[in-house]
C-alpha cells in the first residue's frame, strides 16, 4: 500500500482545501512533516484514518469536535495504490461531513472509487465503504494505528498488547485467519455433518432390519406358488370365455329377430298413410309447375291498375302547372318595368353621397389628429409635473443618504476591537470546547456505565428465568423417559411372547405332519386290502392267506388345511416379530438422545405387563389383538419421537441461552469495571482542564466565553454588513447626484416640446372646422352611412326582384313541358299493358284446364313450400328404405340362427360363472403382484442394507479422524503456534534494529507467555520488563518493532506495505541518539519503504531532503496551509 495524494478541508485547523502530494514526498524514502506546535501536523494522520475508516482515534466518539469552528463542512479524500505480482491498482476514498451541532458532525457523502481509464464507484454508502476498505486492507483502525500510522499516544501500544488481542491482531496483519478460527469452524462443520450422516445411516439400517436372506427366499417361493395358481385360473377362464361368447351371440341374434319382426309389423300398419302422402306430393308438384303462369297474370293486372291511376294524377298536374306559368310571366313583366324607371335617379344620388363619404373620411382623420395632439399635450404637461416631483424626491433622498452614511461610519467605529483581544477570545473558546468535549465524553461514559448496570440487573433476571426453564424441561424429560422405557419394555415382552408362540406352533406343525403321514399309511393299507383275494399273494408280504386285512376302522379324516392355517398364522407372527425388532431399534436412539441431552435418569418402578394370550383366546384372536396393539405402539413411537425431538431442541435452546447469558453477564461485569475506571479518569482530566483554563483566562467566565465569541462573530458580521452598506451608500449618493443633473436637462427639453405641440394643435382645429361645414351642406343632419345604405339597398332590391320573377317563370315553363311528356308516356304504356294482359290470361286458362284444375283457387290450395315438399318426400323415402332394411335384417338373422336357440337361464348361468372366474384371475394377479412387489422390496432393502453397512464403516472412520483434528485444534493452539512463530521472527528483526540504535546495549525477546521483554546486554544479559525503560528507550524499542512489523506486513496476504508514519518520540532523544536514529532511517531508503516523520525538532528538519511544511493558522481566519520543500 502506497499513499499518492491526500486532500483536507475543514478538519481541525484546516479551513481551505489543502492537497498533499505523497507520491512526490515518498520519492526520497524518508521525509519529514514539520511545523510549530498546534499547526495541524497530527491532523494529517487524522485525515488519513478519517478517509479510510470514517474515524479520528483521538477524538471523542471518534468524530466529536473534529470540524473547524469557523466551518460547517468537512472534506477528506485519500488516493492510494495497492501493488502485487499481478500489477498495481489505484483507489480514491472520499468522505464529506456537515455540522449537526456545536460538537457533532454527520456524514453526508462516502465513496470508494477505483481509478483507471474510467473511474468506477465501488461503494457509495458509509457502511459499504467501511466494509470494502476492511476487505481491501484486512486491517481494522486499531491495527492501522498500531502498525502503520502511529499517532500521538499510540506509539508503544503494540508492545503492551496481551493474549487474545495480540493474537487476533497478528491473524489480521499476517492473514492467519484461515489457520485459526476459520479452520476450526470448518472442522466443527464437517464433524457435525459426519455425525448427522452416521445417525441417518443407523436409522436407515434400523428401518431395513427385516430384509434378511431367508425372507427373500420365502418371498421367491411365494411368487412361484402365485404364478402356478394364476396359470390354472387363466386356462379355466379361456374355456368358459369361449362358451360364453357362443351363447351371447345366439342370445343377441334371438333378441334382434324379435325386434325386427315387431318393426315390420309397425311398418305395415303405416303403409296406407304413406301412400296418401305420395298422392298429395304429386298434386303439389303439378300446381308448382303452373305457379309462374298464374303469378305473371296477376302481376300484369296489378300493373294495369297502377298505370290507370298514374294517368289520372298526371292529367290534373298538367292543368295546375299551366296556370302557374302564366301568372309568373305577368309578375316578371311588372318587375322589369319598375327597375327601368327607378334605377337612373338612384344612381345619381349615390354619386353625390360617395363624395360626401370622402369628406367624412378627411373629417375623421383630422379629428383623430386633433385628439392625439391634445392627448400628447396633456401627457407632456403630466410628464412635466412628474419630472418636477422626481427631481424634488431625488433631492430629498440625497440629503437623507448623506446623513445615514455619517451614522454608519460612527457605528463601525464603535464596533471595532483590538486584534489581541480577538485572538485571546478565540484561544479561550477553542480550549473551552476541548473541555466541553471532555464533559460530553464524561456524560456519555457515565450514561453507558448506568446502562451496563441496568443490563446486568436484567441479565440476572433472565438467568434466573433460564435456570427455572432448564429445571422444567428436565422434569418433562424424566416423564418422557419413563414413558419411553414402558413402551420399550412392552415391545420386548411382546417380542418374547411371539418367539414362544412361534416355537410352540412349529412343534405343533411337526406333530400334525406325523399324524397326517400315519393316516395316509392307513388309507394305503385299506386300499391294498380291498384288492386282496384268497389264494393270491399279498403285494406287500407275499402271503396267499389274509386272516386280518385292514378294515378302515379308527382312521381320522384330515386334509392338511389345519397345517396351512397354522403356517400362515406363524408367518404373520414372524412379521409381527420383525415389527417389534424395528420398533426396538427406533426406540433405542430416542432413549440415547434423552441421555445424551440430560444425562442419567433415576430408575422408576415399571408397571406389570398383561400377557398377550389369555385362557379363552385362540391364536387367531392373539394375532388380531397383537396387530392392533402394534399399530398403537407405532403411533406411540411417532408421538414420542416428535415430543422428544421437540424437548431436546428446547433443552438445547435453553442451555444455549443460559450459556450466552452467563458469558454476556461476565462481559458486562468486566465492562462495568472498565467504564467506572474510565469515567473517573475523564472526570479528573476535565477538572484539571477547567482549573488551568480559569487561571489562564481570569478575565473571562468559562460559561460565558462562547457567548462572548458569538458576540464578536455577530459584531464582525455586523461590521461586514456596515462596510458593505457604506460602500453602497457612496455609490448610491454618486448615482443620485447624476440623476438630479439628468432631471434638470429633461425639464428644459420638455418646455420646448410643449410650445411646438400647442402651435400644431391650433392649425389642425381650423382645418377640421372647414371640412365639417362642407359635409353638413351635403347630408344635413342625416347619417351618411344610412343614406348610402338606403340607396344601395333599393337598387339591389329592384334588380333582385326582376331576377327572381324571371327565374320562377323559366322554372314553371320547364316543369310544364316535363309533366306533359310524362302524361303522354303513361297513356302509351297503359295501352300496351291492356294488350299483354288479355294475351296472358288466355294462355293461363288453357294451361290450368289441361292440368285437371277447375279454378285459380284449386291451384292455390295445392301450393306448399319447398321445405314441406322435401319433408313429405323424405318421409316417404325413409319409410320405404326402412321397410326394405327391416326385411333384409330379418332374413339375415334368421339365417344366422340356423334353427339354434338358447334360454335366458342358461345364458345367465354361463355369465355368472365367467364373472366368478374373472374375479378369481384378478385376485390371483393381485396376489402375484403383491408377492412380486414384496420380493422386489425385500431384494432392494437387502441390497441397501449391505451398501449402508459399507457407508457406515466409511463415515465412522471419517468421524474418528475429525474428532482427532478437533482435539488438536481446540483452544486456538495451532493459530497460537503460528502467531508465536511470526512474533519471534519479527522480534529477531526488531532486536537487530534495536541493537544498532542502542549500540548493542539492548535486545528484544519474546517470553514464554508471548509477551515482550528487554535483554540488557550491557548488564550481563539480564532480562527486564518493557515498563522499566525510560521514555527515550521505549521510543527506540517501539520504533524498531514497528519498522520490523511494517516490513513484514502483507495486506490481505498479497499487498506489501510501502509506507510508515511516526508522530512522536523524537523530542525525548538526545542529539547523539537522534543522529543514530536518523542514520538508521536513511538506510531504509533502499528497502522500498517510505517513512514519514512528524516532528518539530529542528535537527531532523535539517537532515531530511524531503519536507512537508505545515504553516499554522493565522489570526485573520486563514486555516493551516502546507507546502513541500526539497534540499
Amino acid at each position: 500500500m502506497k499513499p499518492i495524494t491526500l486532500k483536507i478541508q475543514g478538519l481541525h485547523s484546516f479551513r481551505q482545501m489543502q492537497m498533499i502530494q505523497f507520491d512526490e514526498l515518498c520519492e526520497g524514502g524518508v521525509f519529514g512533516i514539520f511545523g510549530p506546535t498546534g499547526s495541524g501536523k497530527s491532523s494529517i494522520l487524522d485525515a488519513m484514518t478519517l478517509a479510510l475508516y470514517g474515524k479520528v482515534e483521538r477524538a471523542a466518539n471518534n468524530t466529536h469536535g473534529i470540524l473547524n469552528h469557523g466551518e460547517d463542512e468537512l472534506k477528506v479524500a485519500f488516493t492510494f495504490c495497492l501493488e502485487n505480482a499481478d500489477g498495481m491498482q489505484t483507489y480514491t476514498v472520499e468522505r464529506n461531513f456537515k455540522r449537526s451541532d456545536e460538537w457533532r458532525v454527520k456524514s453526508t457523502t462516502s465513496r470508494l472509487i477505483e481509478e483507471g481509464d474510467e473511474r468506477v464507484v465501488l461503494a457509495d454508502k458509509m457502511n459499504d465503504v467501511n466494509q470494502y476498505i476492511n476487505s481491501l486492507l484486512g486491517l481494522t483502525i486499531d491495527d492501522f494505528t498500531r502498525a502503520v500510522v502511529l499517532p500521538q499516544g499510540k506509539f508503544a501500544e503494540f508492545l503492551s498488547l496481551k493474549g487474545a488481542e495480540r493474537r487476533q491482531m497478528l491473524q489480521r496483519l499476517f492473514n492467519l485467519e484461515k489457520y485459526g478460527d476459520e479452520l476450526l469452524q470448518k472442522i466443527k462443520r464437517n464433524l457435525t455433518n459426519a455425525k448427522h450422516e452416521l445417525d441417518k445411516i443407523l436409522a436407515a439400517q434400523a428401518e431395513l432390519g427385516g430384509a434378511t436372506v431367508e425372507k427373500v427366499k420365502e418371498a421367491e417361493q411365494e411368487v412361484k406358488s402365485c404364478e402356478l395358481l394364476l396359470q390354472k385360473r387363466e386356462q379355466e377362464l379361456i374355456h368358459i370365455q369361449k362358451e360364453y361368447e357362443h351363447k351371447q351371440k345366439l342370445w343377441e341374434w334371438q333378441k334382434e329377430k324379435e325386434e325386427n319382426e315387431a318393426k315390420l309389423k309397425e311398418l305395415k300398419e303405416e303403409e296406407p298413410e304413406i301412400k296418401k302422402h305420395e298422392e298429395r306430393l304429386s298434386k303439389a308438384l303439378k300446381a308448382e309447375s303452373l305457379r309462374p303462369y298464374l303469378e305473371e297474370c296477376e302481376n300484369l293486372f296489378l300493373q294495369k291498375q297502377t298505370a290507370e291511376k298514374q294517368k289520372n294524377q298526371r292529367a290534373g298536374k298538367l292543368e295546375e302547372v299551366n296556370q302557374k306559368a302564366a301568372l309568373a310571366k305577368e309578375e316578371y313583366e311588372r318587375a322589369n318595368k319598375e327597375r327601368e324607371q327607378r334605377e337612373p335617379l338612384l344612381l345619381s344620388q349615390r354619386e353625390k353621397y360617395q363624395y360626401a363619404e370622402e369628406l367624412n373620411k378627411d373629417v375623421t382623420t383630422l379629428s383623430q389628429t386633433v385628439k392625439n395632439a391634445r392627448k400628447q399635450h396633456e401627457e407632456l404637461l403630466e410628464s412635466g409635473r412628474g419630472i418636477k416631483e422626481q427631481f424634488q424626491k431625488r433631492e430629498s433622498l440625497y440629503k437623507r443618504g448623506k446623513a445615514k452614511q455619517k451614522e454608519l461610519m460612527e457605528e463601525r467605529e464603535r464596533l471595532s476591537v483590538s486584534p489581541s483581544y480577538r485572538t485571546k477570545v478565540q484561544y479561550a473558546v477553542q480550549e473551552s470546547r476541548d473541555i466541553g468535549s471532555l464533559k460530553v465524553q464524561h456524560e456519555e461514559k457515565k450514561e453507558q456505565h448506568n446502562q451496563v448496570k441496568k443490563n446486568l440487573q436484567q441479565l440476572e433476571l433472565e438467568m434466573k428465568s433460564s435456570i427455572e426453564n432448564e429445571e422444567k424441561v428436565k422434569k418433562q424429560a424424566v416423564e418422557q423417559y419413563d414413558l419411553l422405557q414402558h413402551i420399550y419394555n412392552l415391545v420386548c415382552e411382546r417380542e418374547r411372547e411371539i418367539e414362544r408362540f412361534i416355537a410352540s406352533g412349529e412343534h405343533e406343525i411337526e406333530a400334525m405332519q406325523r399324524k397326517v403321514e400315519e393316516v395316509n399309511k392307513q388309507k394305503l393299507a385299506l386300499t391294498l386290502s380291498a384288492h386282496l383275494h384268497d389264494g393270491k399273494p399279498c403285494p406287500v408280504c407275499g402271503s396267499t392267506t389274509h386272516p386280518l386285512p385292514a378294515t378302515g376302522e379308527g382312521i381320522e379324516e384330515t386334509d392338511g388345511k389345519e397345517i396351512d392355517l397354522l403356517r400362515k398364522n406363524l408367518s404373520i407372527l414372524q412379521e409381527r416379530k420383525y415389527i417389534c425388532s424395528s420398533l426396538k431399534l427406533k426406540l433405542e436412539p430416542l432413549a440415547e438422545k434423552l441421555l445424551d441431552c440430560f444425562g442419567d435418569f433415576e430408575q422408576t418402578e415399571q408397571e406389570d405387563i398383561t400377557p398377550l394370550l389369555t385362557k379363552d383366546e385362540t391364536l387367531k384372536d392373539c394375532i388380531v389383538k397383537l396387530q392392533t396393539e402394534l399399530k398403537g405402539l407405532e403411533q406411540d413411537y411417532i408421538g414420542q419421537k416428535e415430543k422428544i425431538d421437540r424437548l431436546v431442541k428446547i433443552a438445547g435452546d435453553v442451555s444455549e441461552k443460559k450459556n450466552k447469558l452467563l458469558f454476556e453477564f461476565e462481559q458486562q461485569n468486566k465492562m462495568l469495571m472498565e467504564q467506572a475506571k474510565f469515567v473517573q479518569q475523564v472526570e479528573q482530566e476535565m477538572n484539571k482542564a477547567q482549573t488551568e483554563w480559569q487561571e489562564r483566562y481570569k478575565e473571562f467566565e468559562i460559561t460565558s466565553i462562547s457567548s462572548i465569541q458569538q458576540q464578536l462573530e455577530r459584531n464582525d458580521q455586523k461590521m461586514a454588513e456596515l462596510n458593505q452598506r457604506i460602500e453602497k451608500s457612496v455609490e448610491y449618493l454618486e448615482e443620485t447626484e447624476k440623476a438630479l443633473e439628468k432631471l434638470r436637462e429633461e425639464w428644459n427639453v420638455h418646455e420646448r416640446k410643449e410650445v411646438e405641440l400647442s402651435s400644431f394643435l391650433q392649425n389642425k382645429k381650423a382645418s377640421l372646422l372647414e371640412q365639417q361645414q362642407r359635409l353638413t351642406q351635403i347630408i344635413g343632419e342625416n347619417l351618411l352611412e344610412e343614406l348610402l345604405n338606403g340607396i344601395n339597398k333599393e337598387l339591389h332590391s329592384l334588380k333582385e326582384r326582376e331576377e327572381e320573377t324571371l327565374k320562377r317563370w323559366y322554372l314553371l315553363n320547364n316543369e310544364h313541358q316535363e309533366v306533359k311528356a310524362s302524361y303522354e308516356s303513361i297513356v302509351s304504356s297503359l295501352a300496351e299493358l291492356n294488350e299483354r294482359y288479355e294475351e296472358k290470361e288466355r294462355k293461363w286458362k288453357g294451361k290450368r284446364n289441361s292440368s285437371g284444375f277447375h279454378s285459380d283457387i284449386d291451384v292455390k290450395e295445392m301450393f306448399i313450400t319447398e321445405e314441406q315438399q322435401q319433408k313429405i318426400r323424405e318421409e316417404v323415402e325413409a319409410f320405404w328404405d326402412k321397410l326394405k332394411s327391416v326385411t333384409i335384417a330379418l332374413e339375415h338373422v334368421t339365417k344366422l340362427l340356423d334353427n339354434q336357440s338358447v334360454t335366458e337361464q342358461s345364458f345367465k348361468e354361463t355369465s355368472s360363472i365367467l364373472a366368478d372366474l374373472k374375479e378369481s384371475v384378478k385376485e390371483a394377479t393381485t396376489e402375484l403382484g403383491s408377492a412380486r412387489a414384496l420380493l422386489k422390496d425385500l431384494q432392494v432393502r437387502n441390497e441397501r442394507l449391505g451398501s449402508l453397512e459399507k457407508e457406515r464403516e466409511k463415515i465412522q472412520e471419517e468421524l474418528s479422524q475429525y474428532q482427532k483434528l478437533q482435539s488438536v485444534f481446540k483452544g486456538n493452539a495451532f493459530i497460537e503456534y503460528m502467531a508465536q512463530e511470526q512474533l519471534i521472527a519479527i522480534s529477531r528483526d526488531a532486536s537487530e534494529r534495536l541493537g544498532f540504535l542502542t549500540r548493542q546495549r539492548y535486545a528484544l525477546e519474546v517470553d514464554s507467555q508471548g509477551g515482550f521483554v528487554i535483554r540488557d546486554d550491557a548488564n550481563g544479559g539480564v532480562k527486564r520488563p518493557i515498563s522499566s525503560l525510560s521514555g527515550g528507550e521505549t521510543f527506540l524499542t517501539s520504533l524498531s518493532l514497528a519498522l520490523s512489523l511494517s516490513a513484514g506486513i502483507q495486506l490481505r496476504g498479497e499487498y506489501p506495505l510501502q509506507f510508515f508514519f511516526l508522530d512522536e518520540g523524537f523530542g525525548t532523544l538526545d542529539s547523539e541518539l537522534l543522529d543514530t536514529v536518523i542514520t538508521a532511517l536513511e538506510k531504509l531508503q533502499s528497502n522500498d519503504l517510505s517513512i514519514g516523520i512528524i516532528s518539530h525538532v529542528q535537527e531532523l528538519r535539517a537532515r531530511l531532503p524531503k519536507r512537508l511544511i505545515v504553516e499554522k493558522a493565522d489570526d485573520l481566519g486563514n486555516g493551516t496551509k502546507v507546502k513541500i520543500e526539497t534540499l
